[in-house]
């Protein structure tokens, strides 16, 4: 609700979750990771920032997987409130954002970039239709090992101008 608010004074993604991260550390020994993005579907700009929370996959037709990397700062609660960077991109025509909680990728024994690797990969092969993509990943990292964390999974495509 607090970040609802934020959002609706018009703040941008590093603003409203500095603004957030006071709001949790009042709080005291709550801790969470968010990603808050904005896109503006009529230019096909977006701006991203995270707290703690796994790195954005932008799935470009023709150009392949790119992870959102520059856009970050801690969770919320650990008491760093005005550490948020924000990234700003464009999602062309085609593109997909793909958004997921750490739930899907990691696993205990596993590197976390072992994951990403087929994560980067698997949205390739799927890029097309987001719902198809979702099942894909879903079915590529649940079937064989469930997850004990909870997982989330948004797919976000720009369909174009004439979609």
């Amino acid at each position: 609700s607090a970040l609802r608010a934020y959002a609706l004074e018009g703040l941008g993604p590093a603003a409203a979750l500095a603004k957030l991260a006071r709001f949790v550390d009042i709080q005291r020994g709550q801790m969470a990771t968010v990603i808050y993005a904005i896109v503006d579907p009529h230019d096909s700009r977006m701006r991203v920032a995270r707290a703690g929370h796994p790195y954005p996959l932008l799935v470009r037709p023709e150009r392949g997987a790119t992870y959102l990397t520059s856009a970050g700062g801690p969770p919320l609660g650990v008491g760093q409130v005005d550490s948020f960077t924000e990234q700003v991109s464009t999602i062309e025509a085609g593109s997909t954002l793909l958004l997921y909680t750490d739930g899907l990728l990691e696993r205990r024994g596993r590197r976390i970039t072992d994951p990403e690797s087929t994560l980067a990969e698997t949205a390739c092969a799927s890029a097309g239709d987001p719902e198809t993509l979702c099942d894909n990943v879903i079915g590529r990292f649940l079937r064989e090992q469930p997850s004990r964390d909870d997982v989330a999974l948004l797919a976000v495509r720009n369909p174009g101008s004439g979609e």
